[in-house]
């Protein structure tokens, strides 16, 4: 009986309650909306200096990234319908 005892509170302390639990849930839902949105946007990162592992380095660069994913890498102006951030340093 004792053993049982134990074993009966050490659950009711280790277990999470429900706000716990709805926090975790709405955590998750939201990394995986921010991880939806950053996946279909197109950003352009523009930096004073773009180090490559191709080569050396590009001086007043521009890195595209569509879908996620680098699209482009040089020295261009940057197309349209795409978010611009600017950085001193892109590697």
């Amino acid at each position: 009986m004792r053993l049982f005892l134990i074993a009966l509170a050490a659950l009711l302390f280790l277990a999470p309650d429900s706000s716990q639990a709805q926090t975790a849930q709405a955590q998750t839902a939201q990394a995986q909306t921010t991880q939806a949105q950053t996946t279909q946007a197109q950003i352009a990162v523009k930096g004073k200096m773009v180090y490559t592992m191709a080569g050396e380095p590009i001086e007043n660069g521009v890195v595209l990234i569509r879908d996620g994913k680098i699209e482009r890498v040089g020295k261009f102006a940057v197309p349209s319908g795409y978010t611009v951030m600017e950085a001193a340093v892109v590697t």
